[in-house]
């Protein structure tokens, strides 16, 4: 069984396994699954064998071509002590190569032909100009490149009509063969490339951010449309800049750009398209402009933002309780679009509230809730309690407990096919969640009227003399009542 580091998903898919075999699928236009054909598409996954081995630091696709950043060390004694290890870095290109986005060609002969030569594109190799060269990173638009050496300096090849490579060299050319160095202003020194479409991006090691490229949405941040070479972004002259992402998107024919800079402090500015809410027209947002509702964010990547974890309380407190017990939790995210929350975590198809109304009378055949349980019925709803309890007690016995203040039968899960072990049952939405220091065994201060409804206890609803002071056994209130529900002996019953 094939063990799996990383996937790269975009019209193609790509593998990376634990033994550095790279695998490709799917979409295979103009060879870019790196095969050595243009056969689409790619229904079975197959190696690249000319990356076979190889250490594979980064792989970017542009709209037809697939640039790979690899890493290799050789020692001449055949041991690795770090004295004579020789460290080979090298970019590999394959796909379309209309634009010159390989960066390589191909020596043709009166022998081959253009199919001959075209099959020799869709196989990865290297791109030989940066062989003597310390490479930290790649970027690509739709058929540019970027590549940023450990210097500093920036260079960049492809398609360079808008000017996305630079043309300070010469206003005619169109597209670049071989890379070429790009040319900032006094001499900047560059820690991080990006490219979006037909327009690039550069940061300095000072946190100021430069542009290029096409600008016809105000995606660059300056006022100009034709920006031919490195521009500094002057409304971003004075602040911190960490990091670049991009939104694009044609919703009801109009083409939405935009670009999100990412500051020091967490701050977040955009520039691009800005619709109306109808999403009828747009218009340009021309100069970098603050989002007032984004503060505290981590990281941001195209598409999406991903905030701090101290905002992100759900998600947080799911990244903690990495368990079988509870719903496992991957990824969080801002969309851009909307300022939205997403949240990845496992699929669990079924709750136990549609397990209770449902499904219980079509699989036990039970004619009403008075009628009496069989033993096969009370030894599985028997046994759903018990992983459900299961649950609360690995909760309640983490260091300090966390108490779920939401149980209800809409907060479990049931896995359909578990993948490890047998466990059915799964907690979720900890929203509410609270971390419980403990100082003796008594209770202590907690938001009250919290949770929902009958599955509230009432310190929590606040209807004792001590309304904020309550523990984890707030939980096994509703622990009880989800009992009752699932032995049928309170259905109908509104509890307090």
């Amino acid at each position: 069984m094939t063990t799996i580091s990383h996937i790269i998903v975009v019209y193609i898919i790509i593998f990376i396994d634990v033994t550095i075999t790279v695998y490709t699928v799917g979409d295979n236009d103009s060879g870019k699954l790196g095969l050595g054909h243009n056969n689409n598409p790619v229904n079975d996954r197959q190696e690249l064998e000319e990356l076979r081995g190889k250490s594979i630091r980064k792989i970017i696709t542009g709209y037809d071509f697939t640039l790979c950043m690899t890493t290799t060390t050789t020692t001449t004694s055949g041991v690795s002590d770090g004295y004579d290890d020789r460290v080979d870095q090298h970019i590999y290109s394959w796909g379309c190569n209309q634009y010159n986005q390989l960066g390589r060609h191909i020596i043709t002969t009166t022998t081959t032909s253009d199919d001959d030569d075209d099959d020799e594109y869709y196989k990865p190799d290297i791109i030989t100009y940066f062989n003597n060269k310390i490479i930290e990173d790649i970027a690509c638009g739709n058929y540019h490149s970027l590549a940023l050496t450990s210097d500093g300096t920036v260079y960049g090849w492809g398609n360079n009509s808008e000017g996305q490579c630079d043309c300070s060299h010469s206003t005619s050319d169109t597209s670049i063969d071989e890379p070429i160095l790009v040319e900032f202003p006094d001499n900047t020194v560059i820690q991080s490339i990006y490219c979006t479409t037909n327009s690039s991006f550069a940061i300095d090691i000072n946190g100021r951010v430069y542009s290029w490229g096409d600008n016809d949405f105000g995606q660059l941040g300056h006022r100009n449309k034709g920006v031919y070479k490195p521009q500094l972004i002057y409304d971003l002259k004075a602040i911190s800049i960490k990091s670049i992402g991009f939104y694009s998107k044609v919703i009801n024919n109009l083409i939405i750009l935009k670009t999100y800079f990412l500051s020091t402090n967490g701050q977040v500015y955009q520039c691009g398209t800005l619709t109306t809410d109808d999403l009828q027209t747009t218009t340009p947002i021309i100069t970098p402009k603050l989002i007032d509702n984004l503060k505290n964010v981590e990281e941001i990547h195209d598409n999406y933002i991903r905030k701090s974890d101290n905002d992100i309380r759900e998600a947080n407190k799911l990244r903690k309780l990495w368990s079988p017990y509870v719903v496992h939790y991957f990824d969080a995210w801002i969309q851009p679009n909307n300022s939205r929350l997403y949240i990845q975590m496992e699929l669990c198809s079924q709750s136990l509230r549609k397990f209770i109304t449902e499904l219980m009378s079509e699989t036990f055949q039970r004619l009403s809730t008075v009628s009496a349980m069989d033993c096969i019925e009370y030894y599985i709803i028997s046994n759903i309690m018990l992983e459900i309890c299961e649950s609360v007690r690995y909760l309640h016995t983490r260091h300090p407990p966390v108490i779920h203040r939401d149980l209800k039968p809409d907060n479990i899960l049931i896995v359909e096919n578990p993948v490890n072990g047998n466990r059915f049952i799964k907690i979720c939405d900890f929203g509410l969640a609270s971390d419980h220091i403990r100082s003796g065994s008594m209770s202590y201060s907690h938001t009250d009227n919290c949770g929902t409804g009958i599955y509230r206890a009432p310190e929590v609803k606040g209807l004792t003399d001590e309304r904020l002071l309550y523990n984890e056994k707030c939980d096994i209130y509703s622990l009880g009542i989800i009992l009752l529900q699932l032995f049928g002996i309170c259905n109908d019953i509104d509890i307090m």
